[in-house]
């Protein structure tokens, strides 16, 4: 009988097979998203895929989504510190409410 595949392991063909990287980098930048964005933009915000160099970022409104827009550079910034330099390239913003 065959041993199970790690989680990790799976989710990382996954993520890979989306050409969104590995799990271990999702889950670092989900752990240290209040670090990226600040405390206060991390309360309205949140990570999504990133697809290709391209980072989604879901903001709860139109306010917070122009908060990142305007705070991109700093982000892309403090990104490549968390992700590696040339991870993430661009960010794309959009509304979506949180449930």
């Amino acid at each position: 009988m065959n041993d199970p595949t790690p989680l990790r392991r799976a989710l990382d063909a996954v993520t890979s097979d989306l050409r969104s990287g590995s799990t271990g980098g999702v889950v670092d930048l989900v752990r240290a998203w209040p670090e990226v964005v600040g405390p206060m933009l991390a309360d309205v915000t949140e990570p999504g895929s990133v697809l290709d160099g391209v980072l989604t970022v879901h903001a709860a409104d139109p306010g917070a989504a122009s908060a990142v827009r305007q705070r991109a550079g700093e982000i892309g910034d403090r990104l490549a510190v968390v992700l590696g330099t040339g991870r993430v390239r661009q960010l794309r913003v959009v509304v979506k409410r949180r449930n």
